[in-house]
């Protein structure tokens, strides 16, 4: 039986993190996680066969972001704990993407909500923890 939790993806102005580059990319993923959100509301099996062209475009963008963080990170920051956790973070997010990308490979149509569910939290848990101390550091060294 699927969750009853229902994400959905709307960019609100608590979610900015003081740097304008990183809050227009976090928009633009929130954008393109909302396209997952329509195949949550159609056929699993549908959706299942519309899925992995959408991850393609979310993964391609979210590669370029989390690239740019780093880089940032890199550019601008000692290297110290709150930096190696989310490096390990970033890590941890596409073993798991790689993990719901077999789910859909093998034909499980669970992974649709699941995979949506996941996006949910774990860019909302990213970018309102670990991108606002992003935010402050980066703020501090200007």
């Amino acid at each position: 039986m699927l969750s009853p939790f229902k994400p959905k993806f709307v960019w609100e102005e608590s979610y900015s993190i003081g740097v304008p580059a990183l809050d227009e990319q976090h928009q633009r993923l929130f954008g393109l996680l909302n396209k997952m959100l329509n195949l949550d509301k159609i056929d699993p099996t549908h959706a299942l066969k519309r899925l992995p062209g959408i991850l393609k475009q979310l993964n391609e963008y979210a590669a370029y972001h989390l690239l740019f963080e780093e880089t940032l990170m890199k550019q601008h920051l000692e290297q110290d704990a709150y930096v190696v956790a989310h490096f390990t973070e970033h890590r941890a997010y596409w073993q798991r993407i790689a993990e719901f990308e077999q789910r859909i490979a093998d034909g499980d149509i669970h992974a649709v909500h699941g995979v949506t569910v996941f996006l949910d939290y774990w860019w909302t848990q990213h970018i309102q923890k670990a991108d606002r101390e992003l935010g402050i550091r980066l703020n501090q060294d200007v």
